[in-house]
């Protein structure tokens, strides 16, 4: 039975204002006693919300409640693990990976009531593009003929942005490397100032939100994650997915969905190795091309179909309690 996109199940995601859940209740209230929907799929924390609250109002009639854990459990605190052991009462938790799940059931939450579900990666979106890679190069200054290193995420420190700049230090005393920083967040600040304070300006460039991010992946020549924790992260498939290497921090998270057979691994926080392994990555042509064709392959084991395929199972489990 195919229940993606069916009216089977209604998938909430965020809302536009904080308290958008209140107004989106009565309205998903109606819809599942309309419609007779068996499950109610909740990603974020604002649908979480509603999820609770609408299982409490149905009472018996409720339908099967699906809370999707992408992550914030690691950062949260004791509030949240207390809201989360309030959910996995009315329903079931997906986690996005095997550290997400292994630390929702250290907050208490019965193994019974999770599963894991690695997220998937769009191959139709995140595709290898020459003429992209050129197109977007050319529109960097100072690029084309560079050896361009990546960050992708949010700008905060546990993303570890600052690790990048400490190994473009190392690298600017040879010629050719520049680092591009595609994203938001508090640190933005921070980022620039720390470019400036360490006589970068030029080499790394802060690009903040980048809209056809696919292209940004197609002009790289590597991505860096130099993440101190991860929950799971998506950014290294949808580079390998578009043809770029991966040279990564070895976190729990990370270390779910690649490893040193498709990428490079890194131990946490040792720059000497970061910037070691970016400068292999270039001078070996050979290495460079057995990331990029294994990198590939990689990526393909996190397909939507394959994701849809657990899904629907885990929603044709549920139904049959």
């Amino acid at each position: 039975m195919q229940l993606v996109n069916s009216p089977a199940v209604i998938q909430g995601n965020g809302y536009r204002s904080k308290f958008g859940f209140l107004w989106a209740l009565p309205k998903a209230r109606a819809l599942v006693k309309t419609h007779g929907i068996k499950i109610v799929h909740c990603h974020l924390r604002a649908s979480w919300v509603t999820g609770v609250l609408l299982a409490m109002m149905m009472g018996r009639r409720r339908p099967k409640v699906v809370f999707h854990e992408h992550g914030w459990i690691l950062f949260g605190g004791y509030f949240y693990r207390a809201f989360v052991r309030i959910a996995a009462k009315f329903g079931l938790i997906v986690g996005v990976s095997n550290l997400v799940v292994n630390r929702l059931a250290l907050s208490k939450i019965p193994m019974t009531r999770l599963k894991m579900v690695h997220n998937f990666v769009d191959m139709a979106y995140f595709t290898q593009d020459s003429k992209a890679r050129d197109s977007m190069r050319k529109s960097l200054e100072d690029s084309e003929e560079k050896f361009l290193i990546g960050f992708s995420g949010r700008l905060v420190a546990v993303k570890g942005w600052r690790y990048l700049l400490e190994a473009m230090e190392l690298l600017s005393k040879r010629k050719g490397y520049k680092a591009l920083f595609a994203g938001t967040g508090p640190d933005e600040e921070k980022l620039k100032a720390a470019i400036q304070k360490s006589n970068l300006t030029g080499l790394a460039t802060p690009l903040g939100h980048v809209k056809n991010i696919n292209h940004f992946y197609n002009a790289l020549d590597v991505l860096v994650i130099p993440s101190v924790i991860e929950p799971v992260g998506m950014v290294q498939l949808e580079a390998q997915a578009c043809g770029t290497p991966v040279v990564a921090f070895d976190t729990e998270g990370v270390r779910e969905i690649i490893g040193n057979s498709n990428a490079r691994l890194i131990p946490v926080g040792d720059v000497k190795a970061l910037a070691s392994a970016i400068e292999e990555l270039r001078k070996d042509g050979d290495q460079y091309d057995k990331l990029v064709n294994a990198g590939l392959d990689n990526a393909k084991r996190f397909s939507l179909e394959n994701y849809a395929s657990k899904i629907n199972a885990l929603y044709e489990e549920l139904l049959r309690e």
